[in-house]
């Protein structure tokens, strides 16, 4: 028989997945679940409806096919389901994802040892936080990301006696690196980094090496099947996603330090934007005139050359703007001229705070086994995060998929500390 503790430990983080997906499910019917805000949402949605159209069509139309194929693939299963029209189902689906993280919210604030009210407390604001739910209402891959790395996290954080957890590790770790990086293939560099971690914890463990291969044979397996399709689709080698080449050529590029920087007026971030895109379209333009029968492979080639000639064409320059966007990429706010002041401001009343109480976690020497793992698996997939995200588009979006979660745990953690030390101090006053 389970006692009250046991079952509160079970019911309470499944009431507050509940509530996670309720309060998703509520906004996405406020705003619309045949509605779009996000401007990369119509690429997303266009690019599933491609896919629908059948393989020949996918073959003969490959510029249609430049964002990664995860997320659309995904979108095109639900519209296939109910007649390809509504996307009331993968709006449904994202509000679950968001339901299943706020409960792996609460059960990783479990394993950190929390009382019980702060990892409510974690849990909940996490449900209800504005970006989480913003991204979770449209079509938008982040998420998905979100669900991936809690559930990494919560991997790494079973106890070592749990025969289950090997089996899940072995298995499932694996599997939804793959997936995660047909979704966004930004996730590969953090993912082997986390590989490595895991790694270090099997060979702790005694666990055989033929388990341990089985795993990476797993990966690798599923990589190079998708790697064939790819080449078939693209006429040639692209490795994992067609939009690899394109964002290189904007790496190094210094038009875009006061977005990274994130102080630009809304008239000039616009403009911004669109001189870009009509530079990107003209490059391709070029591109395909100079090269007719040019395949998809050969132009991503063509954009990868013309990124790294770029870069190195005033390395030192090349260099300023790459430490700028990796530290743009931490900046507790959005960019005024993006999102607006308002947002903005809400950005920096939420973040600020929040990125204040993970350095002093990050900085704990003296925390349990749990928390030291969560630290290591912190600083590792932000780490490579970090890196993967300096040759893309820097967008605050991206880093608020993989870490909001756990900057609402650590704050947690550092307000059950306060607590604590609160408790203690009153406890002594009455004594005296």
């Amino acid at each position: 028989m389970l006692n009250q503790r046991e079952k509160s430990l079970r019911v309470v983080p499944f009431a507050l997945g509940v509530l996670g997906l309720g309060a998703s499910l509520v906004l996405t019917y406020i705003r619309g679940f045949e509605i779009t805000h996000y401007p990369d949402a119509p690429l997303f949605i266009n690019q599933a409806e491609s896919i629908l159209r059948g393989w020949d069509y996918m073959v003969l139309h490959p510029l249609d096919f430049q964002s990664p194929l995860g997320f659309p693939a995904l979108i095109s299963s639900t519209l296939l389901i109910n007649g390809g029209t509504s996307l009331a189902l993968f709006k449904i689906f994202l509000a679950l994802c968001h339901g299943i993280s706020t409960f792996l919210v609460a059960s990783i604030g479990i394993r950190m040892g929390l009382p019980k009210l702060f990892w409510i407390l974690a849990a909940l604001l996490f449900s209800l936080d504005p970006f989480m739910l913003s991204a979770a209402t449209d079509i938008q891959v982040e998420p998905l990301v979100t669900l991936i790395v809690l559930f990494w996290a919560s991997l790494f954080l079973l106890p070592i006696e749990n025969s289950k957890r090997f089996i899940l590790q072995i298995t499932c770790f694996p599997i939804s690196g793959f997936i995660a990086i047909t979704f966004r293939p930004n996730i590969l560099i953090p993912f082997l980094l986390l590989s490595l971690l895991m790694f270090r914890s099997w060979f702790s463990s005694h666990l055989k090496r033929s388990l341990m291969l089985t795993s990476v044979s797993i990966f690798f397996g599923l990589l190079a099947l998708y790697e064939v399709f790819l080449s078939r689709l693209y006429g040639g080698f692209v490795f994992l996603a067609a939009n690899g080449g394109l964002n290189t050529v904007l790496t190094c590029r210094d038009q875009f330090l006061s977005q990274y920087l994130g102080f630009i007026s809304t008239k000039q971030n616009t403009q911004i934007n669109h001189s870009y895109y009509a530079y990107l379209q003209n490059l391709r333009e070029d591109l395909v005139t100079r090269q007719p029968n040019i395949s998809f492979s050969q132009l991503n080639h063509e954009y990868l050359s013309i990124g790294l000639a770029t870069c190195l064409e005033n390395p030192i320059k090349s260099s300023y703007v790459l430490i700028v966007k990796s530290i743009a990429l931490w900046r507790p706010y959005t960019v005024f001229g993006a999102y607006g002041t308002k947002v903005a401001l809400i950005s920096l009343l939420i973040w600020l705070p929040l990125t204040i109480a993970t350095v002093w976690y990050l900085t704990r020497t003296n925390l349990t086994m749990p928390n030291q793992i969560l630290k290591n698996y912190f600083l590792i997939l932000s780490i490579g995060f970090t890196i993967s995200l300096i040759p893309s588009s820097t967008q605050i979006r991206h880093r608020v998929a993989f870490v909001e979660p756990f900057y609402w745990l650590f704050a947690a953690y550092l307000l059950s500390v306060l607590f604590s030390n609160w408790k203690r101090s009153r406890r002594l006053k009455i004594s005296t």
